[in-house]
């Protein structure tokens, strides 16, 4: 109670002076996207401000007023909602956040189906085929409205209610701080008193604005009473969505700004602009004609810039203050307990019976819906479990398949191990075997090699005999006759043959060697082979053990 006394006198004091210099400011954009510039003074103006608020124990600056009432700049608005609703400095709040997404809501049901009807041209909140999680926007506004209805047990979820939590995730609010921003909307801000005991506190706000109305434009007044035009059938989803539902976004965005920094006396001056401005349009027509223009001509009204900035001078030409709010609420009251003296008790019984039957048409049309929901979702599930049940038998035949295959392969694998069992021994036998005619060959090898050696020296010490013995032969022809030359050229001849004869013994050994030296060779040759065959039998092995062990 003293939070709202010390913001009422803050409301009636600051509405009147709010008005003197707020034209020096510059006015923040109107549908502007978040990568254009905002004018260099403006957001100057809001530095200074920001600063002073966090300097001073999160007071609030004097000119806050005017500068929300330009308009908070875009790439800020994340920022100043937590500041101005108090959402940003409540820890528990957040932590409780994260307690209550986990359980469940008895209004699920009706979250969903008016999540469905938010903001559905808006791309953030489109219906995608990915599911939730290709619907970001649609999961955090679930969360949200699922988490309020169970942490607000007395209210639980109203429709409507996800316009406004829609609002704050457009401007970049992450979802726990924005479901922070809506509690204390609800509670602060008393918006969640339009909910209780059967909505009387909503009807208060019918009957204050309609003395405001009575007061600011009486004609409009009159030609409302003329034509029967009662107030809840404008103003109910005004106030229940915080102007929220129906108005372009850019509009919203200053409502909420406005909404905010001065709370409950800003909605009445909203409402009271919007007649303003739609005046001549309504004294024109009927009771049909007002009722289709409120619902789909005035919306469209603001589209163009000019027309909204038109609209925010006539919404703060009003100044309704908290005082004489109070004041119109005693009147109800004496009014209603006016009422209550006056009216036949059959009367107030029949009310109350229609109240009822409405009330019980209502929940009926609901209940309606709801069971038709739930007989499309048995519907889909029962078509989702035969498909599964199907994936099931598929999955069934293939299992019963891998196994067949596997006791296959195991019998081949045991096959194959007992194969490589034996290629090990008759590769262990081989390998012996070639071992030792390798050595055998080794050895002949090495007497090959001293014979040629040994035969080697004896030729070369030969040839030198024999060419000493030429030497001398020839020596001796210079002084012997031709018969003794003859003879000592026969002797000449049997020497050469003993040389040939030498030669061709060499050449024999030598081929004899070349022999030996391929017959080595090929003996390798077939180790290796035997080897590399072996040694792809012991992979293979492998491989089919590897396939048995997945």
């Amino acid at each position: 109670p003293q939070r709202q006394k010390s913001r009422d006198e803050e409301h009636d004091v600051d509405s009147d002076n709010s008005q003197g210099d707020e034209n020096s400011l510059p006015v923040s954009g109107w549908g502007r996207s978040e990568g254009q510039e905002v004018a260099d003074d403006l957001l100057k103006h809001w530095g200074e401000a920001l600063e002073k608020w966090n300097c001073k124990e999160r007071a609030r600056p004097r000119q806050l007023i005017k500068l929300c009432r330009k308009g908070i700049p875009s790439p800020l608005r994340c920022q100043v909602w937590q500041m101005l609703s108090g959402a940003s400095n409540d820890p528990q709040l957040l932590e409780s956040y994260r307690l209550l997404i986990s359980q469940e809501s008895p209004s699920e049901n009706v979250i969903n189906w008016d999540i469905k009807r938010t903001y559905v041209g808006h791309e953030y909140f489109q219906e995608k085929a990915g599911g939730a999680s290709e619907n970001p926007g649609r999961e955090a506004l679930y969360k949200i409205s699922k988490a309020y209805s169970i942490y607000d047990k007395e209210i639980s979820y109203c429709q409507g209610f996800s316009f406004l939590a829609a609002v704050l995730l457009l401007q970049k609010i992450p979802e726990e701080q924005a479901f922070c921003v809506t509690v204390k909307i609800m509670f602060n801000y008393g918006h969640r008193d339009l909910f209780k005991s059967s909505f009387q506190g909503l009807h208060l706000m019918f009957f204050q604005l309609e003395r405001l109305l009575e007061e600011h434009m009486w004609d409009l007044y009159q030609h409302f009473q003329t034509q029967r035009i009662e107030t809840h059938m404008y103003a109910s989803q005004w106030f229940l969505t915080l102007y929220t539902a129906k108005f372009p976004l850019p509009v919203v965005f200053r409502i909420m700004d406005f909404y905010l920094c001065e709370e409950k006396p800003s909605m009445f001056s909203v409402a009271l602009g919007l007649l303003k401005l739609a005046r001549k349009d309504l004294l024109r027509l009927d009771f049909e004609g007002i009722l289709n223009y409120f619902r789909v001509d005035l919306p469209k009204k603001f589209d163009a810039v000019e027309e909204c900035e038109h609209l925010f001078d006539c919404i703060f030409s009003f100044k309704i203050k908290s005082a004489k709010l109070k004041k119109i609420e005693k009147d109800h009251q004496v009014h209603l307990e006016q009422l209550a003296e006056l009216e036949d008790p059959v009367n107030r019984l029949e009310r109350d019976n229609k109240q009822l039957r409405g009330t019980i048409m209502r929940l009926e049309r609901e209940n309606d819906n709801l069971a038709q929901e739930l007989v499309a979702s048995k519907v889909t599930l029962r078509a989702e479990m035969d498909k599964l049940e199907e994936r099931i038998d598929t999955l069934s035949k293939e299992c019963r398949a891998q196994k067949t295959n596997s006791a296959i392969a195991m019998t081949q694998n045991n096959e194959l191990k007992e194969e490589l069992i034996q290629a090990k021994k008759e590769y262990q036998n081989m390998l012996v075997k070639l071992l030792e005619e390798k050595q055998h060959h080794e050895a002949q090898i090495s007497e090959y090699k001293q014979l040629f050696q040994q035969l080697d020296e004896g030729s070369q010490k030969q040839q030198e005999e024999l060419n000493q013995e030429l030497l001398e032969v020839k020596a001796k022809l210079g002084s012997i006759s031709s018969e003794d030359a003859a003879s000592g050229h026969l002797s000449s001849l049997s020497s050469e043959q003993k040389l040939r004869d030498l030669e061709l013994e060499l050449a024999r050994t030598k081929l004899a060697l070349v022999e030996s030296d391929c017959k080595n060779q090929e003996l390798e040759h077939r180790l290796e082979e035997y080897t590399s065959s072996s040694s792809s039998s012991l992979s293979k092995s492998r491989i089919n053990t590897w396939f048995k062990k997945k």
